[in-house]
């Protein structure tokens, strides 16, 4: 049986292969081999098993394809994983290959070639995917917890209390009953934070918590750990002491319905058994989704609540947490420092979690805070189209893979790969007092920012042009590009470049623009053998000049010109030239087809310039 004819009864017998929850996405092909990848709908598709036939034979892989990441947590653990179980790793900046098998094809049957594929893919699924799943729900870093350095003051209490006199930045309440924290004046969730979104499955795993930990009705002392919050303490509009809750919020919203639900007396100060109210519910809800979303929270705590009868209700008053308590506004920094390291939930604060509450501290008294902070959540969970048809997130595709790279690009200043580098990048100017702001009118892409209401409308102006752009004929028919997945870091600097020249000249010429800058930006896969994305964004200084000579061109034209510059192209004599590797033929043939979708909409497509691109791509 030849590779070819294995891989298409794979394709046509797909629903065969019975290996967990992974699916067969698309049939790849090159010159010297077939595969086909299963994956799960994360990572954008970058980290997939695939099933690898060649001359020599068929192989199952697990491949780590994100683009940026070095050598990272996840890369790492799954390392240590292909070790531990002996297989084989092929280890290069992108791919991370691991090998699991390499049987040959030869005098041997369709089903037994499958069913070692399927042995050979369960296996992998079986070392790898609990770590995939992690690193996918809570993010990658929960792989492994950073450690909090910062030393702490253990505050034995059982209520939240208000901090010494002394002022206390930080302090601690060890082993504190929910029940208490739940009824605790003054408790809120502030308006920057996420809004409450648990689902049945997480819900159900809460609850569960509690009823699979071996209860013991013999034993007083007995208590349930639910891990650690992070409180904001800081005072009201009336000067009153609350504590917005930084970290903590959907289990203790999930917390205040099941003991609501479940009638949980909580003993007031006057030593009198009472249901109290539960802060987080009593405080005004005015978002309509928060409510409804609490409101399907209580019918499924309701149904677990009556599928599990047996739950005694002295088990919730032995549920205890640890609290940690950032005092004063000033402090607010360090209470998303807490909460990016001790994250019970093994979710880190994401750069435009950050960024929300950073800039909403900058607002003026008579400004909106509720309305900028609804706005910027609907922003960061907007999505747009992306290569290969499917969607990605707005905030991601303007922010950080755009405009954190054309403002850096623009400054000769290297694009980071930190952890944060676009809350660090986007973060207020600091000014030296009150004065008159700058208008909305004036903004450039690379402007500085000063904080709240100028940020929120920066964010807000820009996410518009970009949503419109992804739009247009020219982005479409790039995101259409043949085999993106394997030139996806150019591709997404040719996007940003175009982006630049869209918000300078909005859709004059756009077609013509993706050409030239196609032509000038493709000299890097020429000269360079593979794509690193270090080598790319931080040490070719083409995509720089690029970005300085589109920035300071008065007309198209003068750009297109730069672009076609001899000096500035590869001249190459064709898709088959010199290289003799798969990739760059590859690549050329996939540019060449590129130019053919967009030709015909060209208006400089008779200039000398692209009669030469013609000539080299062989269109009509």
């Amino acid at each position: 049986m030849t590779s070819s004819e294995f891989i298409s009864r794979l394709c046509v017998d797909k629903q065969v292969l019975n290996v967990g929850d992974i699916k067969m996405t698309v049939l790849q092909e090159d010159k010297n081999k077939l595969w086909v990848q299963y994956h799960k709908d994360r990572f954008n598709k970058d980290v997939h098993y695939e099933v690898v036939c060649s001359s020599g034979g068929v192989s199952v892989v697990l491949h780590d394809e994100r683009e940026n990441v070095g050598m990272d947590v996840l890369r790492k653990r799954l390392i240590e994983l292909a070790k531990k179980n002996g297989l084989e790793i092929n280890v290069v900046d992108c791919p991370c290959e691991i090998r699991f098998n390499n049987d040959v094809l030869c005098g041997r049957t369709y089903e037994e070639i499958r069913t070692d594929v399927e042995l050979g893919l369960t296996k992998l699924y079986e070392i790898f995917e609990e770590t995939l799943e992690v690193a996918s729900e809570h993010g990658v870093d929960a792989v492994e917890r950073e450690q909090c350095d910062m030393e702490l003051e253990v505050v034995s209490q059982d209520v939240l209390g208000e901090g010494k006199e002394s002022g206390d930045v930080v302090r601690m309440i060890s082993n504190a009953a929910v029940a208490d924290i739940l009824v605790a004046r003054g408790l809120q969730v502030p308006s920057y934070q996420r809004k409450y979104c648990w689902v049945r499955k997480q819900i159900e795993g809460l609850l569960d918590s509690i009823w699979y930990f071996p209860w013991d009705v013999t034993k007083s002392d007995e208590r349930l750990h639910l891990g650690t919050i992070v409180l904001h303490q800081t005072t009201d509009e009336k000067n009153n002491v609350v504590y917005d809750v930084v970290d903590g919020q959907q289990r203790l919203i999930t917390l205040s319905i099941l003991y609501r639900l479940a009638k949980v007396k909580v003993v007031d100060v006057a030593g009198v058994g009472s249901c109290m109210p539960y802060a987080l519910l009593s405080t005004q809800v005015p978002n309509d989704d928060v409510k409804r979303h609490i409101f399907w929270a209580a019918r499924i705590i309701r149904e677990w609540l009556r599928a599990h009868s047996e739950c005694e209700k002295f088990w919730l008053q032995r549920i205890q947490l640890d609290a940690i308590i950032i005092n004063g506004s000033q402090h607010l920094g360090k209470a998303y420092t807490f909460f990016n390291a001790i994250n019970s939930a093994g979710k880190k604060l994401t750069d435009y979690d950050l960024l929300k509450p950073h800039h909403l501290r900058y607002l003026e008294e008579d400004e909106p805070k509720g309305y900028f902070a609804s706005s910027w959540d609907d922003f960061v969970t907007r999505k747009v189209a992306s290569f290969g048809g499917e969607e990605a997130l707005l905030c991601d595709e303007l922010m950080d893979t755009t405009l954190y790279r054309l403002r850096s690009w623009s400054r000769n200043r290297k694009v980071s790969f930190e952890n944060h580098h676009v809350f660090s990048h986007f973060r207020a100017y600091e000014t030296i007092g009150a004065g008159p702001r700058l208008g909305i009118e004036r903004f450039a892409y690379d402007t500085g920012l000063g904080g709240g209401k100028l940020f929120f409308e920066y964010v807000h102006r820009f996410a518009g042009m970009y949503s419109n752009f992804v739009n247009t004929n020219a982005v479409e028919a790039l995101h259409n590009f043949d085999g993106y997945w394997r030139h996806r870091v150019l591709l997404n600097v040719i996007r940003a470049v175009l982006f630049l020249y869209y918000c300078k000249h909005r859709d004059l010429y756009l077609d013509d623009a993706l050409v030239f800058i196609t032509e000038r930006l493709s000299k890097i896969r020429a000269i360079n053998n593979s794509l690193r994305a270090k080598k790319i964004l931080q040490d070719s200084p083409i995509v720089s000049h690029t970005v300085e000579a589109l920035a300071e061109s008065p007309a198209p034209e003068f750009f297109f010109r730069y672009c076609m510059m001899p000096t500035n192209r590869y001249l190459h004599t064709g898709i088959d030239d010199e290289n003799k590797g798969h990739v760059k033929p590859a690549f050329w043939k996939a540019v060449g087809n590129l130019y053919g979708m967009v030709s015909s909409r060209m208006a400089f497509s008779t200039s000398k310039e692209y009669s030469e691109i013609i000539k080299t791509y062989g269109l009509k």
